[in-house]
């Protein structure tokens, strides 16, 4: 279990070198060491988009722990966006989340928080799932009042075999719908 984290370390602390290459066979075959060859480092690559703002991202599992519900995070170098399966819970950087936007649900309500403040709430009904050729999709109607209600659609589109590949939601309080698109 050691060598596997001094690996895994060694590993990211070589990847964080932005801008020195190292390619050599002993660091292959220390990376070869510690991630068996089934294991695939290069995962599914994803899109943001967010109003103009475009970036790829990579996800990453969270596992459940005490300070964390488990989940999934998109990443990249300035942006997260955290997925709890159901709804986009956490938005940090994307040009315009800074500080992070966290989103809550309780009985129905949809809260926006930032700093701790609740910015905006909205009222969401239960998911509804739809059969589509390409798999499935599930859809949530909300509510925002924003001196008048006015009513969006969260979805999630799920292939025919069980792989999330499109998630639309709302994630603040402008009501523009966030895009996370599988690419590969």
């Amino acid at each position: 279990m050691l060598r596997r984290v001094c690996g895994l370390l060694l590993v990211l602390a070589l990847g964080g070198c932005q801008y020195i290459g190292v390619k050599s066979t002993q660091v292959s075959a220390i990376k070869n060491v510690f991630f068996p060859a089934e294991v695939d480092l290069q995962t599914a690559q994803w899109t943001v988009g967010f109003g103009g703002y475009r970036a790829d991202l990579t996800p990453v599992t969270i596992d459940s722990g005490a300070a964390v519900v488990g989940g999934t995070a998109f990443v990249n170098r300035t942006d997260v966006i955290r997925f709890n399966g159901w709804m986009i819970t956490k938005v940090v950087g994307l040009d315009s989340f800074t500080p992070a936007w966290e989103i809550q649900e309780s009985e129905g309500a949809r809260r926006f928080t930032v700093n701790g403040y609740v910015v905006e709430s909205h009222q969401c009904e239960p998911w509804v799932k739809r059969e589509v050729d390409s798999g499935l999709r599930y859809e949530q109607q909300c509510y925002a009042e924003q001196g008048y209600i006015k009513g969006y659609v969260n979805s999630i589109m799920v292939d025919n075999l069980g792989q999330v590949t499109d998630i639309k939601q709302v994630v603040d309080s402008t009501l523009k719908l966030m895009h996370l698109r599988l690419v590969k």
